[in-house]
């Protein structure tokens, strides 16, 4: 949050008070579910490995990412292994 807020050149006050008028949420609440769609969009792609793309969202180890998905989606990420 702070990084956008920087990048926006805004408060954090108003980063949350524009996120609540246009989705409904905080900024807190928005994130996970942006980061999840972006891992299966990822995922979905033909020649990329869980571990990347666990690296390229900032999970410290690609099971992380695999309990982060499962949790949001219901249902375990399809593993492949380079």
């Amino acid at each position: 949050m702070k990084r956008l807020c920087e990048y926006l050149q805004i408060s954090p006050s108003s980063l949350r008070n524009l996120f609540q008028e246009h989705c409904g949420k905080s900024p807190q609440a928005v994130a996970p579910g942006m980061r999840m769609e972006r891992a299966r969009k990822r995922l979905m792609a033909r020649n990329v490995t869980v571990k990347e793309v666990a690296c390229e969202l900032g999970y410290s180890h690609p099971n992380d990412l695999w309990r982060a998905y499962k949790r949001f989606f219901g249902k375990p990420v399809f593993w492949k292994e380079k």
